[in-house]
Parts: structure tokens; C-alpha cells; sequence
């Protein structure tokens, strides 16, 4: 699993044990997965209980953006595009799944200074 957690103004690398810690504190916290590998598949299926038709989103970027709603939390699928710190275009998808006590993004990022696209994001 890669990405980053951020609590109480603190980002440090995301880690089953400290995701679990955030959880059972019941407070906000920002999880930022890079990707959803299987680590990060079986978190968020059986740590978020995240039904696991929107896991399965998770891991095919390239979709067109929507919103769909669960029982217990809401996913959406978002695009944006803008510079790097280094004047490069970046091309971001998106799917944020947001809960009371948590959002946790999935993130997939295609860089190219021509402003071409992955084959995923055709």
C-alpha cells in the first residue's frame, strides 16, 4: 500500500496499523492512496467496509466522473488537470470515498510535458 495519511495537521506514511489507530480515535483524518493495490484493496474492503463494486472502480482509473452513493458512504470519480511545481502538465483522476470521520482518496496521476495521456485515461 502507498500513499499518505494525514491527521490532526500530520502526514506520515499510511499503514494498516496506523489507519486503524485513526479509526478507533474517531477523529477526521485524510487518507491518500497512490493506487489500489491488493494491500489497499483488502483495507478498504474490509477495514472501510467499502462495498466492494466501488473498490473495484478504485482500481480501473480511466472512468468518466460520477457520484454514486452507498449506506454508509458516497463515491465519486473526479478529473482535473494542472502544472506541477515544475511547469509540467499533470492529469489527476480522482475517487475520493467519503465517510463521516474520514475521506480517503484514490489517486491516479499521468505527468507528460506534451500533455499526452496514458493508455488508461484514453
Amino acid at each position: 500500500m502507498q500513499g499518505t495519511l494525514t491527521r490532526d495537521g500530520d502526514t506520515v506514511t499510511a499503514t494498516r496499523e496506523l489507519i486503524n489507530q485513526s479509526l478507533s480515535s474517531g477523529k477526521f483524518f485524510w487518507l491518500d492512496l497512490d493506487g489500489v493495490d491488493s494491500e489497499a484493496h483488502d483495507v478498504l474492503l474490509t477495514t472501510f467496509h467499502v462495498h466492494h463494486l466501488a473498490v473495484d472502480d478504485a482500481q480501473n482509473f480511466g472512468q468518466r466522473p460520477k457520484i454514486e452513493d452507498y449506506d454508509n458512504f458516497t463515491y465519486l470519480v473526479v478529473h482535473g488537470a494542472g502544472l506541477d511545481g515544475k511547469g509540467t502538465l499533470e492529469v489527476n483522476c480522482l475517487g475520493p470515498h467519503v465517510a463521516p470521520s474520514t475521506t480517503c482518496e484514490f489517486g491516479a496521476r499521468t505527468v507528460g510535458n506534451s500533455g499526452s495521456r496514458s493508455p488508461s485515461q484514453r
